[in-house]
C-alpha cells in the first residue's frame, strides 16, 4: 500500500490531516467562542443603544411637558402654592380679606400642619402639606358678604384653598326698624343679619428638608 501511494504522498496527506484537525480545533476552541462572545457583546451594545435612544425620546417628552406645564407652575408659584404655611401672615391676611369683603366680624383658628402622601410631590423632593382653617362667627349683613369672603379666600390666600363645610344662619330680621338702626350706627350695625361657620383645607407644597418652625408649621 505504501509502495503504491508513496511515502511522500502519505506524509503529505498526514500533514494535511493534521492541518485540518488544527484548523478545526482552532475554530471550535477559539474562533467559535470568540464569535459567540462578540455576538453577545453586539446584542448588549444594540440593547444599550436602543435604551439610550429611548431615554433621549423620554427626555425630549419630559422637556416638552415641562415647557407646556411651566405656565401652570409659574401661576401656582405666584399664588404661593410652594411656600410655607406662615401662621403670622395668615392671621393678618384673613382679617384683611374679611374687612375687604364687608364682614363685621370673623374669628378663626388654624389646626396643626399635617403631611399628605403624594407620589408626584415625593418624586419632586417635596411634601404636600395641609392645615384646616376653622372659620367661626362670620357676621355680615347678607349671605353675599359670606360668599364674597370665601371667594376672596379662595383667590387671594396663598396656596390652594378647598371649602370643606359651610353653615349660614339667619341672625336677625331685616325690617325697616333694623335698617334705621344701621343708618344711625347702633350696635346692630356690628352684628349683621347672618352668621356663618366654615372649614377650609389649606394646601401647599414645601421642600422635603424644610423644617416646621413657629409661625410656619406645627
Amino acid at each position: 500500500m505504501i509502495k503504491l501511494i508513496g511515502l511522500k504522498r502519505i506524509l503529505t496527506l498526514f500533514i494535511l490531516v493534521l492541518f485540518n484537525v488544527a484548523l478545526a480545533l482552532t475554530f471550535f476552541l477559539w474562533m467559535e467562542p470568540e464569535r459567540q462572545k462578540s455576538e453577545v457583546e453586539l446584542r448588549g451594545l444594540n440593547s444599550q443603544i436602543a435604551k439610550l435612544r429611548n431615554d433621549i425620546l423620554n427626555i425630549k417628552e419630559e422637556i416638552k411637558r415641562t415647557e407646556q406645564n411651566m405656565p401652570y407652575y409659574e401661576a401656582m408659584d405666584r399664588l404661593g402654592f410652594f411656600s410655607g404655611q406662615d401662621r403670622f401672615m395668615a392671621d393678618e391676611l384673613i382679617k384683611q380679606l374679611g374687612d375687604n369683603s364687608g364682614l363685621k366680624t370673623v374669628r378663626f383658628t388654624i389646626d396643626p400642619l399635617t403631611d399628605i402622601k403624594n407620589d408626584s410631590a415625593e418624586e419632586a423632593n417635596r411634601r404636600l402639606v395641609s392645615s384646616t382653617i376653622n372659620l367661626g362667627e362670620m357676621r355680615g349683613f347678607t349671605d353675599v358678604d359670606i360668599y364674597q369672603f370665601l371667594y376672596t379666600m379662595n383667590n387671594g390666600f396663598p396656596g390652594h384653598i378647598r371649602l370643606k363645610s359651610l353653615e349660614i344662619t339667619k341672625a336677625g330680621e331685616v325690617t325697616s326698624t333694623a335698617l334705621d338702626k344701621i343708618k344711625d350706627g347702633s350696635a346692630l350695625a356690628n352684628n349683621g343679619f347672618v352668621t356663618a361657620t366654615a372649614k377650609l383645607q389649606w394646601l401647599t407644597m414645601i421642600e422635603t428638608e424644610q423644617e416646621t418652625i413657629p409661625g410656619v408649621g406645627r
